[in-house]
């Protein structure tokens, strides 16, 4: 999102990381997307999976940091599941032990945890359950893995939000349920989130940040309510 073509090229960490995958035999491609907000370069990600005929993508933030196997278990789980539109685990917070996460047994049955767009919240994903039951839900939330032709069937990621881009990686992925695809939660994928402390999204502060918060919510509540299939501006 930094408006410097050069920011990355000049990042010590970012740069060190690419050595890391150049170490390990890894192939990649860094690709400076401009737009108004990240939802741009999500976009940019799903044309270029869609180009190249990828069966399925991953929406992350570049703060998380996936558990071994996390993708190979959920390749193999979109495969065995071609009902799924996408597929997320949990997302843990990294300076805490993961069984001091875990969802309190009185929290279970709360309206909070149930994953619906009737209450859009996310401790489903964030407070793992007592098992590792695959779960179907409405909505999801962190980083997921998706079905690219799905996606690109119901419009990809929305390019009509403010610049705080508030719930734009939900588009795709409700409107592929109101596709009639399954949302699952597999407890037994983790990542950890980092919550980087600068940058991003977080540049956009005082009223920009509440009338783009105001913006968003109004157009996310009105797709909701439409339940199409469709991701389009709601104002048309």
């Amino acid at each position: 999102m930094s408006t410097d073509p050069n920011y990355l090229k000049n990042n010590w960490l970012f740069n060190k990381s690419l050595m890391r995958l150049q170490h390990k035999g890894h192939n990649w491609l860094v690709y400076r997307v401009e737009g108004i907000n990240q939802l741009a370069s999500y976009q940019a990600g799903l044309e270029f999976a869609r180009d190249r005929h990828y069966d399925f993508g991953v929406a992350t933030d570049d703060d998380v940091v996936f558990d071994v196997g996390w993708f190979e278990k959920g390749s193999r789980l979109m495969e065995q599941r071609p009902d799924a539109g996408c597929l997320a685990g949990v997302t843990l917070l990294p300076w805490m032990d993961d069984e001091s996460q875990r969802c309190p047994d009185w929290y279970l049955n709360d309206p909070e945890y149930q994953g619906t767009l009737d209450l859009f919240r996310y401790y489903h994903c964030t407070l793992p359950p007592p098992d590792n039951r695959i779960r179907e839900f409405e909505q999801l939330f962190g980083p997921f893995m998706f079905r690219v032709d799905e996606f690109v069937r119901v419009g990809g990621f929305p390019q009509f939000l403010s610049p705080l881009g508030f719930r734009g990686e939900s588009y795709p992925m409700v409107a592929a349920f109101f596709d009639g695809k399954k949302l699952l939660m597999d407890p037994s994928m983790k990542c950890w989130h980092y919550s980087a402390s600068h940058g991003g999204l977080k540049l956009v502060q005082g009223e920009e940040r509440e009338r783009g918060l105001k913006q968003d919510t109004a157009l996310w509540e009105e797709f909701v309510r439409r339940r199409q299939p469709r991701v389009v501006d709601s104002r048309l």
